[in-house]
């Protein structure tokens, strides 16, 4: 767990009486999504959430050189947004093999439970024109 946060909510009555009790509410790390698949040459978009109740800007980075996106996003509060990640194949024109990464966005404030920043992560698969993903459509004898 990422942490937890106590509290002691209470109900009262015109003074005549007051129901106190303890509450404590846990938290987890956000976990990974993906993979999102990308062809070369082209962007998707990734939605991302600022859950916190302020503006706050988020650091953006890929770990392979073949994805790309910005370096930084400001996010109002509660707010929903496209990240815009591009994967931009091989340099040279070749057919590379599929191609993986990982998009990483950074709060750099800490967290006040743990003193460390907190990260959400999204996999990602880069693919040539040649690489297409195949769906293959299975029609079954519905006569019998």
């Amino acid at each position: 767990p990422a942490g937890g946060l106590p509290g002691q909510p209470s109900l009262c009555h015109q003074e005549r009486w007051e129901y106190i009790f303890p509450l404590v509410g846990h938290c987890h790390h956000p976990k990974p999504q993906g993979p999102f698949t990308i062809r070369a040459s082209q962007s998707i978009p990734v939605q991302f959430k600022n859950v916190f109740q302020t503006p706050t800007t988020f650091l953006l980075s890929v770990d392979n050189p073949l994805f790309a996106v910005k370096q930084s996003e400001l996010i109002r509060a509660k707010k929903t947004i496209n990240i815009m990640v591009t994967y931009n194949g091989s340099p040279s024109g070749q057919s590379l093999p599929v191609q993986t990464g990982k998009l990483i966005i950074t709060n750099p404030k800490s967290s006040p439970s743990t003193g460390q920043s907190i990260h959400w992560v999204f996999y990602l698969k880069g693919v040539s024109d040649k690489q297409l993903i195949l769906i293959v459509i299975v029609i079954s004898d519905t006569d019998n």
